[in-house]
């Protein structure tokens, strides 16, 4: 009599990749299992990651629009015009993701700097990108965190040490009183000639 087909196999796929990684797309892996003695019977599993935001993600998004618009009124004159909505959409390009678990918010952190050193226009041009652009784009990796992580330490070692030697409660005042503290300060958040900054000013330019 035949034999009755082997069960499917159970459990849970681990997968695990580096900050570098492509995770949007479609994935088809080769799963092998055995499943009796000398039976290996392959197993094809297609593994899809979507570029299209989840319900929650368009919340999100949905969400920052109206605080960044409640903060565009709340600091600006009445006659000041609202700059123009560029998409309703969210893109989710392949980025370096965080091989840790628990440097998300240095991962945030390295993202605000490189941000904050766009010009208006390019932040513009970033803001209407493709998936495929902006995943072109070199989005600060595990590495680039690690060397910040030193970075801020260092900084944040130069400040205390000199508001504990001059016993100053008041940060912003002794910035202001010592312009070479501030300037060492700042080059532990600013990297003169980015590449991120580079090839967002090209994508500017490109895109004009």
């Amino acid at each position: 009599s035949p034999r009755p087909p082997p069960p499917p196999p159970e459990g849970y796929l681990h997968v695990e990749l580096d900050s570098s990684s492509p995770v949007s797309g479609e994935h088809v892996l080769e799963l092998t299992g055995s499943v009796g003695p000398g039976e290996v019977i392959p197993t094809p599993l297609s593994l899809e990651v979507k570029r299209r935001p989840s319900p929650f993600q368009r919340r999100v998004a949905a969400f920052l629009r109206g605080y960044l618009h409640k903060e565009w009124e709340s600091c600006t004159t009445p006659s000041a015009e609202a700059p123009g909505r560029i998409d309703d959409g969210a893109v989710l390009p392949d980025v370096p993701q965080q091989e840790t678990s628990n440097d998300c918010g240095f991962f945030m952190l390295e993202h605000v700097f490189c941000l904050l050193q766009l010009r208006p226009s390019e932040l513009r041009a970033l803001a209407g990108a493709t998936a495929e652009e902006l995943a072109a784009l070199p989005w600060p990796t595990q590495h680039d965190v690690r060397r910040r992580k030193v970075k801020l330490g260092a900084g944040l070692s130069l400040l205390f040490g000199e508001v504990h030697t001059q016993e100053t409660p008041d940060v912003e005042a002794f910035l202001r009183e010592n312009p070479v503290v501030c300037r060492q300060l700042r080059e532990t958040l600013v990297d003169p000639g980015a590449p991120f900054a580079a090839a967002v000013r090209r994508l500017a330019v490109s895109s004009a």
